[in-house]
Formats: structure tokens, C-alpha cells, sequence
């Protein structure tokens, strides 16, 4: 999935007055449902354009990063506190790297619309069997209760996918075109809407959206000057830390978010 620059961010906030830097103790928040919001606790900045298609925090609490664009996509690890990617394998040029997730099975890596699935060694990330699948590849996160994953396209529908043949398992269709990254926990799914500020969350038993995140306040609640803010891209990337935190990234996003989601 290609995006073009964002270049309506800058416009929309030429002009705008100083945004103060908010810390771990001044807490930002961005209204949701009835008692639901989403608060800031920390960020911390990323030393190099990524143009983030999935993030995840692996078994040994690495943070797992994978980037997109032909013949840039990678695979690695965000050194969190040094704002550092330290790639470990790149993909051939013919093949633009989405969604990442952890399973049992391995580190899975999903491609835009190669319609090739690379499974990876969860401690070396090599690429260890590939599997294939039809529609384009956008979002992946694996699902510890139904023993799958589930998979995005862009479209308004989630598919659940076997781990073994990656075949379809089940769906859940929302009112919601454009989900992209995903991440599930503890039965929901929580999923960035392309080209939008908004993460919505899935109740994935019931097959129904029960909250909506917007996240604009969050995302510009920190000083960027004009060169920070022309590089940004879309919101993309949500990982589960630990309880009701996750860390939250963007394309070309020049600052890991880290929150708490209520």
C-alpha cells in the first residue's frame, strides 16, 4: 500500500501557536467513548524515516518493526530508548513489506500485493518457509484464543487465517473501509484506519466496533518543527506492551508513542 506524503498535515497546522512537550506526568488525553480515552505517557524519538507497516513486541519484549516500499522493506528491531532500528533482513525489491506478528508458528511478515507470506525464526527472523494467500496484504495480528491470525486488505472486512495453510477461517465485516495495522488483546482487536487519526477497537467475539479512538490530539501533543511534521506520513502501527498500555508509531513518524488506552 502506497501512500503519498501527507502534506496535508503541514497545512493544517501552518500557523498553529507552540504546542508544549508533554511528559510522562502531564497526561494528553483523546476523548473516545462514554469513559473511554486514550493518554500519553511518554514519547521517544526515532533517529530514522521508517515507514512503519507493522509493530509488536516479541516474547523477549524486543520491539518487532516492519517497514514497506519496494525495495526498502525491512525487518528488525526499535531499540526504544535510543531511537534506533537495527535491521536484520531485507526484503528482494519486487516485494513491499506489510503486517508482522508473532506466533507459534514463527514470525509471520505479510506482503502489499505480492500475495506472498514470508514465516520467520522468532529468534533470527530468517525466512524459514513462505506461504500464499488471495486480496492484498495490509495488517496482521495473532489470536492466542482461535489459534489464527487475522488479516486486513484495506477493505472494511478482517479475515481469521489458518496458521498452518493460511486459509480463511472467518471474517467480521465493520462499517469501517481502509483498517490497516492490527493488534489483538485479550479478544479484541484494535485496528488504525489508513489515511485517518482514528484506531478503532473490535469486540471480535461479537464481530462489532465498540469504541473509537481519535488520536490527532495525541499525535500533535508534542513540539515538531516543520521538517518533522512535512515527513509524516499516515498513523500506522499499534503494540501491546503490558494491562491497558501500547505503544503507537506512523509512517515516516518521527516519535514512538507510548499509551495508555482506556
Amino acid at each position: 500500500m502506497i501512500d503519498l506524503l501527507w502534506t496535508l498535515v503541514v497545512s493544517l497546522f501552518a500557523g498553529a501557536g507552540d504546542v508544549d512537550i508533554v511528559s510522562a506526568d502531564e497526561d494528553v488525553n483523546s476523548d473516545a467513548g462514554a469513559g473511554s480515552s486514550v493518554t500519553l505517557i511518554d514519547t521517544y524519538p526515532i533517529e530514522e524515516e521508517l515507514f512503519v507497516q507493522g509493530l509488536e513486541i516479541d516474547d523477549n519484549g524486543r520491539v518487532l518493526l516492519s517497514t514497506g516500499l519496494y525495495g526498502d522493506s525491512r525487518i528488525g528491531y526499535l531499540d526504544v530508548d535510543k531511537g534506533t532500528f537495527d535491521e536484520v533482513d531485507r526484503l528482494d525489491s519486487e516485494y513491499f513489506g506489510e503486517g508482522v506478528t508473532v506466533t507459534p508458528s514463527g514470525v509471520m511478515q505479510l506482503t502489499w500485493k505480492e500475495e506472498t507470506l514470508f514465516v520467520r525464526d522468532v529468534e533470527s527472523l530468517e525466512v524459514v518457509d513462505t506461504m500464499s494467500y488471495e486480496d492484498e496484504g495490509w495488517g496482521l495480528a495473532y489470536d492466542e484464543h482461535a489459534d489464527g491470525v487475522w488479516m486486513s486488505d484495506g477493505s472494511n472486512t478482517i479475515k481469521l487465517r489458518d496458521l498452518d495453510t493460511f486459509d480463511v477461517l472467518d471474517e467480521i465485516e465493520t462499517e469501517y473501509e481502509n483498517i490497516n495495522e492490527l493488534e489483538f488483546v485479550d479478544g479484541f482487536l484494535y485496528a488504525n484506519i489508513w489515511l485517518s487519526y482514528d484506531l478503532i477497537k473490535i469486540d471480535v467475539s461479537q464481530g462489532e466496533v465498540v469504541e473509537v479512538y481519535d488520536l490527532e490530539e495525541i499525535v500533535y501533543s508534542i513540539d515538531m518543527d516543520e521538517d518533522e511534521l512535512a515527513q509524516m506520513d499516515t498513523l500506522n502501527g499499534i503494540a501491546h506492551i503490558e494491562d491497558d498500555e501500547f505503544y503507537l508509531a506512523g509512517k515516516n513518524y518521527p516519535y514512538l508513542y507510548r499509551v495508555k488506552i482506556e
